[in-house]
């Protein structure tokens, strides 16, 4: 699973190393490091394995019977970008999905795990979204809410 978060700069050539602990995510389906990557409804871009990016496209598969399920399905796919590591553990991070997530070359990015994926953010657009998720994660608890451990 992907969990924790890192901050690395994203290099002239587009790449992006990964964080130790995700390429190891990334090496538990065998020897092949490879991934998934493609847009977020939150502005963001995300990082599958490709078994659980397969699932993710199941799903909006599975609702696709409407022309709306049909475009998130479309948006979903047509966007994605099948990458493979190179042996330092960077991906290449292709111009367009850069553009869609507001990433310029020699930005630092947050790379953010998100349990069955990572979220590959540009630096300001991550810390105004954590620290409203923070705010919200810190509220009182409302009736019937259960507050994590």
């Amino acid at each position: 699973m992907f969990v924790g978060k890192a901050f690395h700069t994203i290099d002239e050539k587009g790449r992006l190393v990964l964080p130790s602990s995700f390429r190891r995510v990334l090496e538990g389906d065998g020897d092949h490091k490879t991934c998934v990557l493609t847009r977020s409804t939150d502005g963001c871009l995300m990082l599958f394995r490709p078994p659980d990016f397969q699932r993710q496209a199941d799903e909006l598969m599975a609702a696709a019977v409407t022309p709306a399920g049909r475009r998130k399905l479309r948006t979903f796919t047509a966007n994605a970008d099948h990458l493979a590591l190179d042996k330092a553990g960077r991906l290449i991070v292709n111009e367009e999905l850069r553009r869609f997530a507001s990433i310029t070359l020699g930005d630092e990015v947050a790379i953010v795990g998100m349990y069955d994926r990572a979220e590959i953010w540009n630096r300001e657009g991550y810390l105004a979204t954590a620290a409203k998720g923070d705010s919200e994660f810190l509220d009182v608890e409302e009736e019937g809410e259960v507050s994590p451990a």
